[in-house]
């Protein structure tokens, strides 16, 4: 296994967001800020999962700016509802249209650990090889 430690990829999608965007027709700046899984019960499996979010005001000033200001959303805040058998066929479906690999969204890697002192480590994507496209 080979960790580096470089700075991720510019844009990392997340498919969560992504499926929400395209079952509710949100924006593409709709982010979500708040995820549970249901049931909550541990030892549970998941049936689906809920995500609240919303369009953010970008943060003006600070260490944050241009992050989401999760404080001030624009407009009203929606409930996206993803049943996991649903999100793995959108997800199996997301591979074929792009083409890239479902587990590092293209890139190639996959977080292997974060740490406060070092920051993140990657590695080689295990279902891809690397290579950052689908089988």
């Amino acid at each position: 296994m080979t960790l580096e430690t470089q700075s991720p990829p510019q844009v990392r999608i997340n498919l969560h967001e992504e499926h929400a965007r395209d079952k509710y027709g949100l924006p593409p700046e709709w982010t979500a800020a708040q995820w549970e899984c249901f049931p909550g019960t541990p030892g549970e499996p998941t049936l689906y999962v809920q995500l609240i979010g919303a369009v953010y005001e970008p943060v003006t000033r600070g260490p944050r700016k241009g992050k989401p200001n999760w404080d001030k959303p624009i407009g009203k805040k929606t409930t996206a509802i993803l049943p996991v058998a649903e999100h793995d066929a959108w997800v199996r479906a997301w591979e074929q249209r792009t083409g890239k690999c479902s587990k590092c969204v293209g890139t190639g890697q996959t977080i292997a650990r974060v740490s406060v002192q070092d920051g993140t480590e990657y590695r080689t994507c295990r279902t891809c090889g690397g290579t950052g496209r689908a089988k």
